[in-house]
């Protein structure tokens, strides 16, 4: 009977509760979602009786419309209130009698909220706010009142400032501001603050981070993405793992100190960001994107790449549009990244990419190398000292041709040549004696797959539903007639094959071995 529970969430129960008004001193737990009807309503009275209730959720599902009528003088008596979650909470402001000294966690995710409560209050059980998306918060309350919130999240375009005591929230681990785009400021820094781990400024209008960011010496992972109006990073920002300025394009200077176990992901848009000298030379991940027209990069970002000694992870896109010349590190001395474990290329000229090649059949610690849109066909482009890539295990090459000396990689036991124009594969593949998966798929002007190692275990020739005939089907049933006398050891060997849907080979299949 929903009349004893302490704890209801059926959508009948609950609706049968708030008509029939029964069985409200005992509820502890109420969960209320959006109903069928498109439409919540609670009288005045709804959480009178309710004065043992500890935890309360109103869940409305973002996509889903759902009216939530709530009356302005509505009561909210129970003073073991400990989880309050509500979600577009229709009014301006917590009910006046609302006991929120017990409260922990307060959610009000696309709330008409304007203010909390009184800056004289103090809630010092309180950790978790959340008031994303409430549209109409324009300021935050004073954080004397919540001396021990652990995590902030204020997701909210009309937010334009942050109280200028944020520096009393000792206890702070996570700060996320990500798409105020009127907020042009960060508050100072002083004091101890160093449980903050995260903070997320990306989509504001901040102009500059203050030089008393410094304090913030627990710091791991702070992220500007889109802060298009920041020019410069200084060396304040100490002791990141992970640091992001994916479409910071007025960003012009780059300064962190970067701790043994750094993590960052640097993504620029403008070739004539300066970094600091020696401020990388313990950087672990590296990745780098160029979206600008026709900017070239200066000559002392060579040096900058000789710098990063500990590198183990680089990635380096180009725009398709993008017409650089030159990024800088490569230049008639190469790179020579000697802990470079994993490599991700694509999208430049054949210029550049013949000085990229050259430089990274150099790099005899790599493990896994991508190379996307690099047009290895094309003549002049492909370095012969491909075998000094002896600890290989994983190479793509999509869109970019195949090595005719892919031999030499004996380690490699992954092989994805996806979405290439190729006719045929060099019958050297079959030296691969390690390889274990290989990725042909979309290459739709294969005409032939040559006798394959041994080891392989997965292969992909799939090309895309709707197409019911193309060479590379030939070659299919050619390679079905090569592995049919093994079929009956595929499941022992717990080997793949995906083939196209409409090809014959599946029916042939099926009337031979019955799967």
């Amino acid at each position: 009977m929903p009349g004893k529970r302490s704890r209801l969430w059926d959508p009948i129960d609950v609706e049968s509760m708030q008509t029939k008004k029964y069985g409200t001193d005992t509820i502890e737990g109420l969960f209320i979602e959006n109903s069928r009807s498109g439409q919540i309503q609670f009288s005045r009275d709804s959480f009178t009786k309710m004065n043992r209730l500890r935890l309360l959720k109103v869940y409305i599902q973002p996509w889903k419309y759902c009216d939530v009528d709530l009356p302005i003088d509505f009561e909210l008596s129970s003073s073991e209130l400990r989880y309050l979650n509500f979600s577009k909470y229709p009014l301006k402001s917590l009910p006046t009698n609302f006991h929120r000294n017990n409260l922990v966690q307060l959610n009000l995710l696309g709330s008409n909220i304007k203010k909390l409560w009184k800056e004289n209050e103090v809630l010092k059980n309180l950790k978790v706010i959340d008031l994303s998306y409430s549209r109409n918060l324009i300021e935050m309350t004073n954080f004397d009142s919540v001396p021990n919130l652990e995590i902030l999240n204020l997701e909210c375009i009309s937010l334009e400032s942050l109280p200028r005591n944020f520096h009393k929230l000792e206890h702070i681990r996570s700060l996320c501001c990500s798409c105020c785009s009127k907020l042009k400021s960060f508050p100072q820094i002083k004091g101890n603050m160093r449980k903050l781990r995260e903070i997320y400024l990306n989509g504001t209008a901040i102009v500059e981070v203050p030089s008393s960011i410094e304090h913030l010496n627990g710091l791991e992972y702070f992220n500007l993405n889109w802060c298009e109006n920041i020019v410069n990073l200084l060396e304040s920002i100490c002791d990141l793992r992970l640091l992001d300025v994916e479409g910071c394009s007025k960003l012009e200077r780059l300064e962190v100190k970067p701790n043994e176990n750094e993590y960052l992901t640097c993504r620029i848009q403008k070739a004539e960001v300066t970094w600091s000298n020696e401020c990388f030379s313990s950087l672990k991940t590296l990745n780098l994107q160029r979206h600008q027209m026709e900017a070239e990069a200066p000559d002392h970002h060579h040096h900058h790449y000789l710098l990063l000694s500990s590198l183990v992870e680089l990635s380096i896109r180009n725009s398709r549009n993008s017409r650089c010349r030159e990024w800088g590190m490569f230049s008639d001395d190469g790179f020579h990244l000697s802990s470079l474990e994993v490599l991700s290329v694509g999208n430049f000229n054949p210029v550049v990419r013949g000085l990229i090649l050259n430089d990274i059949f150099h790099q005899s610690s790599l493990r896994r190398l991508s190379l996307h849109n690099c047009n290895l066909m094309e003549e002049g482009i492909i370095p012969t000292n491909i075998w000094n890539l002896s600890s290989l295990l994983s190479l793509s090459l999509r869109e970019g041709g195949i090595l005719n000396h892919i031999c030499h990689l004996s380690s490699l036991e992954e092989l994805s040549l996806e979405g290439n124009h190729f006719s045929s594969i060099p019958t050297s593949i079959n030296q691969l004696y390690n390889l274990r998966g290989l990725n042909l798929s979309h290459c739709k002007q294969l005409q032939d797959i040559p006798e394959l190692p041994s080891s392989l275990l997965f292969l992909d020739a799939h090309i895309s539903n709707g197409i019911s005939s193309s060479p590379s089907l030939v070659s299919l049933h050619s390679l079905f007639n090569r592995f049919e006398t093994e079929l009956t050891e595929f499941r022992r060997m717990g080997m793949s094959i995906v083939i196209p849907r409409s090809s014959t080979i599946l029916g042939k299949i099926k009337t031979k071995y019955g799967k």
